[in-house]
């Protein structure tokens, strides 16, 4: 329960208003009665149960005691920490000022002198971090992390999932910090070390110079002078060396990066020194290149005929994932549609999209985006790969393959999004029937990344309303009603819609106490209940397997005497329903 207004906490601390909330903590404006000063105090309550809110707990205290031995003055001080034995509090600086999204969201793209300041004092305060003994690594730097106080100055924020480096694992357990903002070793490649914090420093300064956000759906990384020639050429060096895939390829810290980016001008005279250079070299070779048009001219169209023809022979009914990818990387066929197309039908045929294969299609598709996004064909392409991600996705080490569900929707929903951000741009005509379903599709995998834990229990990590559950419920229905005539050419329709109905079926059987505590009306899940059950009856499968799959959802949706029916009733009754008329028809 929220502490109220005007509470006074540990006898000096009034509260006065809130001013943020989080998914587990609140934060207050508070004032000390005894020294007359303000200060925000972050709360947490300790009441709940379970071991997600043991780790939001824990999370929170490593948070406020890493903190509070920390002395920088972009750092906000923590000055007491309160533990009542069913709250704890923190009570810290009170920071004055926006968060630089909300300078973005309000301005726009900001000045290169002011990104620059900001930058500065942000990579000092990065800098004393990472010389703590352990370091610390920030992971989270993104505008919405920075608060821009008054006096120009910066504050950084919410140390939530800062942690100090060990330097003894690979990689990390969890994937933790922000799309779009995060480096490659966020997501596990390798441990995150204090490089990792050079990269998402440089991607919020490209954020900041350009007004471009790294979170958008489709989003490619281009030089910021590609969005803005009038940025300086140092910046760009420097943001592009932050930003390298490769963290050797980075500043290798953060006194690296502060001597370039106090010393901007000896990098734009050093880049045109290398112009210079350039000039000179172009000069010789202009000559030999006159010579050499008219050869380079024919050399070319052998080339492109010879390309061609080989992108025909590895893009064709017997193709290979192997082959389509291998089209994909032939010079100047990147962009034809007809290879990208041709991996989702192998991978609906044989019923698995890897993650290497994901992610190397994903790169394919990030180099040539625009010209596929200019082919009639892309949303179709768009909607299909989260089509089979959504069935097919086949986990990989170190993803949660005991909850595969959850992985493939977290992987799927940014397909179905970007699909309904194709439509809503314009330019396209889109199948009515394909948009419904995409909007369907997106508010399923909505619910599993929004509510449900990434542990193998699928238990949820924060409680859904009655309009999430309903809103599931309608989309489920939605995609049942159209795969009960859906046919495919690679003849898995079977396997998908079997797919569909057990994970419907599973939803209704794990989140039925919760949905009858949240309101959802217990007609609604006993008929989606109903509508899986009856598809199953009339159903005829071509495969031992298949028939395996489809008795087991006969039994648990109508047949068995302790099926999924039997479980709504409980638990319908277990929460005061009068469900005498369902018992009766069941």
């Amino acid at each position: 329960m929220a502490t109220a207004i005007g509470t006074v906490i540990d006898g000096k601390y009034e509260i006065l208003k809130q001013i943020g909330k989080g998914g587990m903590s609140v934060v207050y404006l508070a004032m000390d009665t005894h020294l007359n000063k303000q200060w925000a105090v972050k709360e947490v309550q300790k009441t709940a149960s379970g071991k997600n809110n043991e780790v939001i707990i824990n999370s929170f205290l490593t948070e406020a005691n890493l903190m509070k031995r920390l002395d920088h003055p972009a750092l906000p001080r923590i000055v007491d920490i309160i533990d009542n034995g069913q709250t704890i509090y923190v009570v810290m600086d009170y920071i004055e000022g926006e968060s630089l999204d909300k300078v973005l969201e309000e301005y726009g793209a900001q000045p290169e002198k002011e990104v620059i300041n900001w930058s500065v004092q942000i990579c000092d305060a990065l800098s004393y971090l990472h010389s703590q003994k352990p370091p610390i690594i920030y992971r989270d730097m993104k505008p919405g992390n920075v608060m821009l106080k008054p006096d120009g100055n910066v504050k950084i924020i919410d140390f939530g999932i800062a942690r100090e480096y060990k330097g003894t694992s690979l990689s990390d357990t969890t994937v933790l910090g922000t799309r779009g903002y995060a480096s490659p070793e966020h997501y596990g490649t390798s441990e995150t070390d204090p490089r990792s914090d050079i990269y998402t420093l440089g991607m919020t300064m490209h954020h900041l110079l350009t007004g471009i956000d790294p979170r958008t759906p489709g989003y490619v990384y281009a030089p910021v002078r590609q969005w803005n020639p009038e940025l300086s050429e140092a910046v760009e060096e420097i943001i592009n060396k932050c930003t390298q895939i490769d963290p050797a390829n980075r500043y290798q810290n953060c006194d690296e990066l502060m001597y370039d980016l106090l010393h901007m001008d000896q990098i734009g005279k050093g880049i045109r020194n290398k112009k210079k250079k350039r000039l000179a070299f172009f000069t010789v070779c202009a000559s030999l290149a006159v010579v050499f048009a008219v050869l380079g001219t024919l050399f070319y169209f052998l080339m492109v005929n010879a390309n061609q023809n080989n992108y025909s022979l590895k893009v064709n009914d017997t193709s290979t994932v192997e082959d389509c990818l291998e089209a994909m990387a032939i010079d100047g066929m990147g962009g034809t549609i007809d290879a990208y197309n041709r991996l989702v039908s192998i991978c609906e045929k044989e019923q698995n999209i890897s993650l290497d294969t994901l992610t190397s299609l994903e790169n394919n598709m990030n180099v040539n985006q625009a010209e596929l996004s200019a082919d009639p064909g892309f949303p179709d392409l768009i909607y299909d790969i989260g089509f089979i991600t959504f069935y097919y996705y086949e986990a990989s080490a170190g993803e949660d393959a005991d909850h595969s569900v959850r992985v493939r929707a977290v992987k799927a929903e940014p397909y179905f999004d970007q699909y309904l951000n194709l439509n809503e741009d314009g330019g396209f005509t889109m199948d009515s029937t394909t948009l419904e379903l995409a909007e369907s599709y997106s508010i399923i995998c909505h619910f599993y990344t929004e509510y449900v834990n990434s542990s193998a229990s699928g238990g949820l990590v924060k409680e859904p309303d009655q309009e999430s559950f309903n809103n599931y419920m309608e989309s489920a229905s939605k995609c049942i009603d159209f795969l009960s005539g859906y046919q495919n050419e690679e003849k898995t329709s079977d396997s998908i819609k079997l797919e569909a109905f057990s994970i419907f079926a599973d939803y209704i059987n794990t989140y039925a106490s919760t949905m009858a505590a949240n309101g959802v009306e217990p007609s609604t899940v006993l008929a989606l209940l109903d509508q899986i059950y009856n598809e199953c009856k009339d159903m005829k499968v071509a495969t031992p397997e298949n028939q395996e799959r489809l008795e087991r959802l006969k039994q648990v949706c109508g047949d068995a005497e302790n099926n999924y029916q039997t479980v709504v009733i409980r638990a319908y009754n277990n929460a005061g329903y009068d469900m005498t008329a369902y018992e009766e028809r069941s």
